[in-house]
Protein backbone atom coordinates (compact mmCIF):
# COMPACT_ATOMS: atom_id res chain seq x y z
CA UNK A 1 0.00 0.00 0.00
CA UNK A 2 3.05 1.91 1.12
CA UNK A 3 4.29 1.68 -2.78
CA UNK A 4 1.32 2.64 -4.45
CA UNK A 5 0.78 6.00 -2.80
CA UNK A 6 4.54 6.65 -3.04
CA UNK A 7 3.86 6.04 -6.73
CA UNK A 8 1.09 8.50 -6.91
CA UNK A 9 3.30 11.21 -5.14
CA UNK A 10 6.43 10.80 -7.64
CA UNK A 11 3.64 11.18 -10.65
CA UNK A 12 2.11 14.35 -9.25
CA UNK A 13 5.23 15.66 -7.93
CA UNK A 14 4.45 15.83 -4.52
CA UNK A 15 5.07 14.95 -1.25
CA UNK A 16 3.52 12.97 1.20
CA UNK A 17 4.44 11.94 4.59
CA UNK A 18 3.56 9.22 7.49
CA UNK A 19 1.67 11.29 10.39
CA UNK A 20 1.00 7.96 11.96
CA UNK A 21 2.38 4.12 11.59
CA UNK A 22 1.72 1.01 13.56
CA UNK A 23 0.88 -1.93 12.98
CA UNK A 24 -2.94 -1.52 13.25
CA UNK A 25 -3.56 2.06 11.79
CA UNK A 26 -1.65 3.65 8.87
CA UNK A 27 -1.96 7.28 8.16
CA UNK A 28 -0.64 9.76 5.07
CA UNK A 29 -1.03 13.50 4.70
CA UNK A 30 0.53 15.86 2.36
CA UNK A 31 3.62 17.83 3.66
CA UNK A 32 1.41 21.54 2.99
CA UNK A 33 -0.77 22.45 6.25
CA UNK A 34 -3.20 23.54 3.98
CA UNK A 35 -3.70 20.49 1.41
CA UNK A 36 -6.30 18.26 2.53
CA UNK A 37 -5.15 15.25 0.95
CA UNK A 38 -4.71 12.72 3.44
CA UNK A 39 -5.29 8.70 3.41
CA UNK A 40 -6.32 6.38 6.06
CA UNK A 41 -5.83 3.16 7.01
CA UNK A 42 -6.60 0.19 9.68
CA UNK A 43 -5.69 -3.48 9.87
CA UNK A 44 -8.27 -5.90 9.02
CA UNK A 45 -8.31 -8.38 12.34
CA UNK A 46 -6.53 -11.75 11.94
CA UNK A 47 -4.72 -10.58 8.34
CA UNK A 48 -1.93 -8.59 7.65
CA UNK A 49 -3.83 -6.49 4.77
CA UNK A 50 -5.21 -3.17 5.56
CA UNK A 51 -8.36 -1.91 4.54
CA UNK A 52 -8.39 2.54 3.35
CA UNK A 53 -11.33 4.08 5.48
CA UNK A 54 -10.72 7.71 4.38
CA UNK A 55 -8.89 9.05 1.29
CA UNK A 56 -9.08 12.45 0.04
CA UNK A 57 -7.02 12.75 -3.17
CA UNK A 58 -7.36 15.94 -4.41
CA UNK A 59 -3.79 17.75 -4.05
CA UNK A 60 -5.12 22.07 -3.08
CA UNK A 61 -1.61 22.84 -2.51
CA UNK A 62 -0.24 25.27 -4.85
CA UNK A 63 1.83 24.44 -8.11
CA UNK A 64 4.92 25.88 -6.45
CA UNK A 65 4.94 23.13 -4.06
CA UNK A 66 5.21 20.47 -6.51
CA UNK A 67 9.02 19.10 -6.95
CA UNK A 68 10.70 17.86 -9.40
CA UNK A 69 12.88 15.67 -7.38
CA UNK A 70 11.51 13.38 -5.17
CA UNK A 71 12.61 11.81 -1.94
CA UNK A 72 10.31 8.61 -2.23
CA UNK A 73 12.41 8.00 -5.47
CA UNK A 74 14.67 6.21 -3.66
CA UNK A 75 16.77 3.99 -5.76
CA UNK A 76 14.60 0.81 -4.87
CA UNK A 77 12.29 2.15 -6.21
CA UNK A 78 13.86 3.41 -9.46
CA UNK A 79 15.32 -0.28 -9.59
CA UNK A 80 11.86 -1.85 -9.94
CA UNK A 81 11.47 0.63 -12.86
CA UNK A 82 14.18 -0.35 -15.01
CA UNK A 83 14.38 -4.07 -14.05
CA UNK A 84 12.96 -5.25 -17.31
CA UNK A 85 15.51 -2.90 -19.26
CA UNK A 86 18.28 -4.68 -17.73
CA UNK A 87 16.58 -7.90 -18.63
CA UNK A 88 16.96 -6.61 -21.88
CA UNK A 89 20.19 -7.91 -23.87
CA UNK A 90 19.53 -5.00 -26.66
CA UNK A 91 19.40 -2.78 -23.70
CA UNK A 92 22.34 -0.83 -22.72
CA UNK A 93 21.04 0.17 -19.18
CA UNK A 94 23.63 3.44 -18.20
CA UNK A 95 22.90 6.10 -15.06
CA UNK A 96 22.35 8.40 -18.11
CA UNK A 97 20.14 6.08 -19.87
CA UNK A 98 18.01 5.51 -16.18
CA UNK A 99 17.54 8.90 -15.54
CA UNK A 100 16.18 9.77 -18.98
CA UNK A 101 13.56 7.69 -18.07
CA UNK A 102 12.92 8.38 -15.11
CA UNK A 103 12.30 11.63 -16.88
CA UNK A 104 10.32 10.51 -19.32
CA UNK A 105 7.79 8.45 -17.17
CA UNK A 106 7.46 10.68 -13.75
CA UNK A 107 9.11 13.84 -14.89
CA UNK A 108 11.36 13.76 -12.43
CA UNK A 109 15.19 14.71 -11.81
CA UNK A 110 17.48 11.92 -10.11
CA UNK A 111 21.12 12.24 -9.94
CA UNK A 112 23.71 10.08 -11.23
CA UNK A 113 24.48 8.24 -7.90
CA UNK A 114 21.12 7.16 -7.29
CA UNK A 115 20.91 6.08 -10.89
CA UNK A 116 23.97 3.89 -10.40
CA UNK A 117 22.47 2.36 -7.27
CA UNK A 118 19.20 1.58 -8.84
CA UNK A 119 21.44 -0.40 -11.43
CA UNK A 120 23.55 -2.30 -8.87
CA UNK A 121 20.39 -3.19 -6.39
CA UNK A 122 18.79 -4.77 -9.87
CA UNK A 123 22.37 -6.59 -11.13
CA UNK A 124 22.59 -8.00 -7.77
CA UNK A 125 18.36 -8.90 -7.87
CA UNK A 126 18.87 -10.77 -10.82
CA UNK A 127 22.70 -11.88 -11.02
CA UNK A 128 23.32 -11.94 -7.23
CA UNK A 129 25.56 -10.33 -5.17
CA UNK A 130 29.76 -10.77 -5.82
CA UNK A 131 29.48 -12.53 -1.91
CA UNK A 132 26.67 -14.45 -2.61
CA UNK A 133 28.29 -15.49 -5.95
CA UNK A 134 32.09 -16.48 -4.42
CA UNK A 135 30.01 -18.78 -1.27
CA UNK A 136 27.57 -20.90 -4.03
CA UNK A 137 31.06 -21.42 -6.18
CA UNK A 138 32.14 -24.97 -4.63
CA UNK A 139 28.59 -26.03 -5.44
CA UNK A 140 28.70 -25.00 -8.92
CA UNK A 141 31.71 -26.39 -9.82
CA UNK A 142 30.73 -29.66 -7.85
CA UNK A 143 27.59 -29.56 -9.95
CA UNK A 144 29.89 -29.46 -12.83
CA UNK A 145 31.77 -32.35 -12.22
CA UNK A 146 29.15 -34.07 -11.37
CA UNK A 147 27.65 -33.60 -14.66
CA UNK A 148 31.14 -33.82 -16.36
CA UNK A 149 32.90 -36.20 -14.77
CA UNK A 150 36.69 -35.63 -15.61
CA UNK A 151 36.65 -32.03 -15.42
CA UNK A 152 39.37 -31.04 -13.19
CA UNK A 153 38.41 -27.91 -10.84
CA UNK A 154 40.41 -26.49 -7.72
CA UNK A 155 39.95 -23.60 -4.83
CA UNK A 156 42.19 -22.76 -3.01
CA UNK A 157 41.52 -20.58 0.22
CA UNK A 158 43.34 -17.90 2.48
CA UNK A 159 44.22 -18.21 6.07
CA UNK A 160 41.25 -17.07 6.63
CA UNK A 161 38.91 -19.60 4.24
CA UNK A 162 38.78 -17.43 2.13
CA UNK A 163 38.76 -17.18 -1.30
CA UNK A 164 42.26 -17.13 -2.99
CA UNK A 165 42.23 -18.43 -6.02
CA UNK A 166 40.62 -20.74 -8.88
CA UNK A 167 40.83 -23.78 -11.21
CA UNK A 168 38.93 -24.86 -13.96
CA UNK A 169 39.42 -27.11 -16.69
CA UNK A 170 36.66 -28.76 -18.48
CA UNK A 171 36.40 -32.56 -19.65
CA UNK A 172 36.20 -31.41 -23.10
CA UNK A 173 38.95 -29.53 -23.03
CA UNK A 174 41.24 -32.49 -21.64
CA UNK A 175 39.25 -34.86 -24.37
CA UNK A 176 40.61 -32.08 -27.29
CA UNK A 177 44.22 -31.46 -26.06
CA UNK A 178 45.31 -34.97 -27.26
CA UNK A 179 44.63 -33.36 -30.72
CA UNK A 180 46.12 -29.77 -30.68
CA UNK A 181 49.55 -28.65 -31.18
CA UNK A 182 52.16 -28.87 -28.89
CA UNK A 183 51.97 -25.08 -28.25
CA UNK A 184 50.48 -23.05 -25.23
CA UNK A 185 49.56 -19.65 -24.79
CA UNK A 186 48.85 -17.61 -22.01
CA UNK A 187 47.01 -14.52 -21.07
CA UNK A 188 45.26 -12.31 -18.12
CA UNK A 189 43.00 -9.99 -18.51
CA UNK A 190 42.03 -7.66 -15.64
CA UNK A 191 37.89 -8.52 -13.74
CA UNK A 192 35.67 -5.38 -13.21
CA UNK A 193 33.84 -6.87 -10.74
CA UNK A 194 33.45 -5.93 -6.61
CA UNK A 195 36.71 -7.41 -5.77
CA UNK A 196 38.84 -7.22 -9.04
CA UNK A 197 41.25 -9.84 -9.56
CA UNK A 198 42.59 -11.25 -13.55
CA UNK A 199 41.29 -13.75 -15.06
CA UNK A 200 43.68 -16.63 -16.18
CA UNK A 201 43.14 -18.24 -19.76
CA UNK A 202 45.05 -21.14 -21.39
CA UNK A 203 44.60 -21.90 -25.25
CA UNK A 204 46.28 -23.67 -27.76
CA UNK A 205 45.51 -24.32 -31.67
CA UNK A 206 43.50 -27.58 -32.85
CA UNK A 207 44.03 -29.06 -36.01
CA UNK A 208 41.93 -26.83 -38.01
CA UNK A 209 43.60 -23.82 -36.85
CA UNK A 210 41.18 -22.90 -34.30
CA UNK A 211 41.92 -21.40 -30.51
CA UNK A 212 40.91 -24.19 -28.57
CA UNK A 213 40.33 -23.32 -24.75
CA UNK A 214 42.21 -25.43 -22.41
CA UNK A 215 41.63 -24.03 -18.70
CA UNK A 216 40.84 -21.06 -16.89
CA UNK A 217 41.78 -19.81 -13.31
CA UNK A 218 41.14 -16.21 -11.44
CA UNK A 219 43.08 -14.58 -9.10
CA UNK A 220 44.07 -11.58 -6.84
CA UNK A 221 46.37 -10.60 -9.14
CA UNK A 222 49.44 -11.56 -12.06
CA UNK A 223 52.12 -12.48 -9.11
CA UNK A 224 54.93 -15.42 -9.01
CA UNK A 225 52.47 -17.27 -6.29
CA UNK A 226 49.30 -17.12 -8.09
CA UNK A 227 50.81 -18.44 -11.44
CA UNK A 228 52.84 -21.06 -9.87
CA UNK A 229 49.38 -22.24 -7.78
CA UNK A 230 47.42 -21.94 -11.32
CA UNK A 231 50.77 -23.99 -13.59
CA UNK A 232 50.70 -26.51 -10.82
CA UNK A 233 47.05 -27.31 -11.15
CA UNK A 234 47.42 -27.15 -15.03
CA UNK A 235 49.53 -29.61 -15.20
CA UNK A 236 47.34 -31.59 -12.88
CA UNK A 237 44.51 -31.48 -14.96
CA UNK A 238 46.15 -31.68 -19.28
CA UNK A 239 48.41 -34.65 -19.96
CA UNK A 240 52.38 -33.12 -20.35
CA UNK A 241 53.08 -36.33 -22.85
CA UNK A 242 55.11 -33.89 -25.47
CA UNK A 243 57.69 -31.27 -25.25
CA UNK A 244 55.72 -28.09 -24.76
CA UNK A 245 55.69 -24.50 -26.07
CA UNK A 246 54.16 -21.45 -24.11
CA UNK A 247 53.45 -18.20 -25.85
CA UNK A 248 53.02 -14.94 -23.22
CA UNK A 249 53.04 -11.54 -22.98
CA UNK A 250 56.17 -10.00 -21.08
CA UNK A 251 55.17 -10.59 -17.72
CA UNK A 252 57.60 -11.90 -15.65
CA UNK A 253 55.74 -13.84 -12.94
CA UNK A 254 54.39 -16.16 -15.83
CA UNK A 255 57.80 -16.61 -17.13
CA UNK A 256 58.74 -17.68 -12.99
CA UNK A 257 55.96 -19.70 -12.89
CA UNK A 258 56.83 -22.01 -16.23
CA UNK A 259 59.95 -22.27 -14.90
CA UNK A 260 59.16 -23.66 -12.05
CA UNK A 261 56.33 -25.95 -13.04
CA UNK A 262 57.40 -26.56 -16.41
CA UNK A 263 61.05 -26.84 -16.29
CA UNK A 264 61.58 -29.14 -19.59
CA UNK A 265 59.01 -26.71 -21.52
CA UNK A 266 60.08 -23.82 -24.18
CA UNK A 267 59.32 -20.43 -23.30
CA UNK A 268 58.54 -17.86 -25.82
CA UNK A 269 57.17 -14.25 -26.32
CA UNK A 270 54.67 -12.91 -28.74
CA UNK A 271 56.10 -11.06 -30.91
CA UNK A 272 52.98 -9.05 -32.32
CA UNK A 273 51.97 -8.68 -29.22
CA UNK A 274 55.29 -6.56 -28.47
CA UNK A 275 55.90 -4.89 -31.95
CA UNK A 276 52.59 -3.32 -31.26
CA UNK A 277 53.19 -2.33 -27.73
CA UNK A 278 57.00 -0.51 -29.47
CA UNK A 279 54.30 1.23 -32.27
CA UNK A 280 52.04 2.66 -29.81
CA UNK A 281 54.26 3.93 -27.14
CA UNK A 282 57.05 4.90 -29.57
CA UNK A 283 54.96 6.36 -32.69
CA UNK A 284 53.84 9.47 -31.20
CA UNK A 285 57.56 9.96 -30.07
CA UNK A 286 59.30 9.01 -33.61
CA UNK A 287 56.24 11.69 -35.52
CA UNK A 288 57.61 14.66 -33.16
CA UNK A 289 61.09 13.70 -34.41
CA UNK A 290 59.93 13.94 -37.51
CA UNK A 291 58.01 16.95 -37.38
CA UNK A 292 61.35 18.74 -35.70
Amino acid sequence: MTKFFYSLEINQKVEVTAVRSCSKRYELKCIVDKCGWNVRATRIKIFTLFRVIKYHNIHECSVDARKSDQKHATSNFISEQIIENVRDKKIEVTPAFVENEMKKKFGIDIGYHKAWCAIQKVVACIRGTPEENYQILPSYLHMMVAKHPRTYTSIKRDAQNRFAYLFFAPAASEDGWSYCRPVIAVDAMFLKSKYRGVLFVVVSKDANNQIFPLCFGVADSENNEAYIWFFREMRKAIQVHRELVFLSDRNQSIANGIRKVFPEAHHGLQVLLHFKKVRNDFCEKKLQVTRN
